[in-house]
């Protein structure tokens, strides 16, 4: 089967009467698989936002490789945010949802008391934003205290699963952008909330994916996870 970038559809599935997913192996060999998500003639197109465009979050907790999957996704030419990198969307909120700035050395207090949020009218700015674009899937990865109440916005959900050490040496390195981790009282808080963060998206029915191991396996998991557990998630209207 072929795939007029030149790539080879190695499986065809079936996702709703006028709809199915295509997995494919591009061509080149620097690139690795994606999906997409096709319309059969015979549909008449929908304008919902939903009736196209595959929404993927992908969060974790801190190091597990979040900014680094969207870096080298983007660069095998799939669409992806790393939501952290938008200061329009995310944003540290006091008790009462102000924005206010981190301190340099946040002691525990503070970091307990102040949380990362997103600003959902940013976030739908962004979705809808890139389903006026094209169909392809749009990959979101990052993390926020309030973005489960946003799960409507996502077609699949994956966690990138590490283990505490893992965590503590991939934060603790020098080379990472994020500096939380390293400054403060930011590693003991990290370690507190690793659980609760765990199990509560276990919890909400995230796909779970092995973040250990090397970049592109990585990468390859989560285009599988995606395309699989798109097939049994919402449904397109039409």
């Amino acid at each position: 089967m072929a795939d007029p970038s030149g790539g080879a559809v190695i499986c065809r599935l079936r996702f709703h009467c006028s709809w199915r997913l295509e997995l494919i192996r591009p061509a080149a060999a620097s690139g690795l698989l994606r999906f997409r998500r096709v319309r059969a003639s015979s549909c008449i197109p929908h304008a919902r936002r939903d009736s196209s465009m595959v929404v993927v979050f992908v969060t974790g907790v801190s190091g597990s490789g979040k900014s680094t999957l969207a870096r080298t996704m983007a660069g095998w030419g799939h669409r992806t945010v790393s939501t952290d990198a938008d200061p329009r969307l995310c944003y540290w909120s006091d008790s009462r949802g102000c924005p206010v700035q981190r301190p340099a050395e946040p002691d525990a207090t503070w970091l307990t008391t102040h949380e990362w949020r997103w600003n959902p009218r940013r976030l739908d700015e962004i979705i809808t934003g890139a389903a006026n674009q094209s169909d392809d899937p749009l990959w979101l990865f990052g993390q926020a205290a309030n973005a489960a109440e946003f799960a409507d916005r996502f077609d699949v959900t994956i966690l990138l699963e590490i283990d505490q050490q893992t965590m503590i040496s991939r934060i603790q390195n020098g080379s990472r952008g994020n500096d939380l981790g390293r400054v403060g009282d930011s590693l003991s808080i990290a370690l507190a909330s690793y659980i609760p963060f765990v199990t509560a998206w276990r919890r909400h029915g995230a796909v779970i994916v092995d973040g250990t191991a090397d970049v592109e396996t990585v990468a390859e998991e989560l285009l599988m996870a995606a395309a699989s557990a798109a097939l049994h998630r919402r449904k397109p209207s039409g």
